[in-house]
């Protein structure tokens, strides 16, 4: 299952977005070369998996979570309901590099 994005504000080095997850989508491994990923929970419970050292994180609403640039990492629905999270990206050109 995909997720969806809605764009909050975008320029040259940050970037907003409202994430959403169905029960069972995933955002895939990935890493980024140049930002620093900080999520807010907004609905549900999510997991965040990271590697290099493994790590595994479940958010619930209020909570928040910062990844740092070069960690792989993916995100996905931990609970029976969908999730939406806030995501801010930056500060840096902003890259997604599948793993």
């Amino acid at each position: 299952m995909a997720y969806k994005d809605k764009t909050i504000i975008r320029t040259d080095d940050v970037s907003v977005r409202q994430m959403f997850l169905e029960v069972g989508a995933e955002v895939p491994w990935h890493v980024h070369t140049q930002v620093v990923d900080t999520m807010y929970c907004l609905q549900g419970e999510m997991k965040v998996e990271l590697a290099d050292p493994q790590e595994t994180t479940v958010l619930s609403v209020g909570e928040r979570c910062e990844i740092s640039v070069g960690r792989p990492h993916r995100v996905s629905a931990a609970g029976t309901e969908p999730v939406s999270y806030l995501l801010i990206q930056g500060v840096g050109k902003y890259d997604f590099q599948k793993i």
